[in-house]
């Protein structure tokens, strides 16, 4: 009960009122609990936030018409809390795992193909992206090694060898592997290389994925909240509703 307590308000406080349902919905499903549950602590929620901005604007000796008429309902875009570094190992990809599988071809295609990605989409992407271990190693040495600029300015012999010397010994064989790995898809026969959609395609599917795992931790902990701590789960929420809509966002864009 206690986190669709720290929910309800952000609800409540939506501006497009429409937009509310759809929302509850969500959230119903997220905690695993009745819509009908959510539905009325949104109301329960939306009547105490009137009634607390009803009294104070009544107590204030500029209160007018005027000030009755502002809408004190919480930003459902407020950003939330900044994720805790992961521990670094070089665990090994699991390539059972369609997502680490894609994280492997966007790595072989930055290695190979650096400057065929839109530069916007690479510029979004960074190492918290990328799973822990031997795939996030080999992204933070892209990085090390000049970035996309860098990348494009050179040889793609000399881009491979300045990602090798930053990935150093214990992942130097895996960007050598890397940067000669054929990718799953048909190149452009006119380029030899891959198309541009599917590029765009390893960029957004990264990103989508990391954004999920950092949906499902949210949720998690926002079921594990006992409502001793109001505020620290009012806080998951904020950041559970700005991370869904920044999911949302980028499906719109992958469609």
């Amino acid at each position: 009960m206690g986190a669709i307590r720290a929910v309800a308000p952000i609800i409540a406080g939506i501006r497009d009122q429409g937009l509310r349902p759809e929302y509850s919905r969500t959230v119903a499903g997220w905690l695993g609990v009745g819509v009908e549950q959510v539905t009325a602590e949104v109301a329960r929620a939306g009547r105490a936030g009137r009634d607390q901005r009803e009294h104070v604007l009544a107590h204030r000796p500029e209160a007018d018409d005027r000030d009755r008429g502002v809408d004190g309902g919480v930003d459902a875009g407020a950003a939330g809390g900044v994720d805790a570094a992961s521990a670094f190992t070089l665990a090994q990809p699991d390539l059972r795992h369609p997502a680490i599988r894609r994280e492997r071809q966007l790595l072989v295609s930055l290695l190979q193909y650096p400057g065929s990605h839109d530069p916007e989409l690479v510029a979004e992407l960074d190492a918290e992206m990328f799973s822990p271990g031997a795939h996030r190693h080999v992204f933070e040495a892209m990085l090390a090694a000049g970035g996309w600029e860098a990348a494009r300015a050179q040889s793609a012999k000399a881009w491979v060898a300045a990602v090798a010397e930053q990935a150093g010994e214990v992942a130097q064989g895996l960007v050598a592997e890397l940067s000669v790995a054929e990718l799953p898809e048909r190149p452009d026969p006119m380029t030899g290389q891959p198309t541009r959609r599917y590029l765009d395609s390893l960029d957004l599917g990264v990103h989508e994925a990391a954004l999920q795992r950092r949906i499902d931790d949210a949720i998690s902990a926002l079921q594990r909240s006992d409502g001793s701590d109001p505020e620290a789960a009012r806080q998951i929420a904020v950041r559970l509703t700005e991370l869904q809509r920044r999911l949302s966002a980028l499906k719109t864009r992958m469609a």
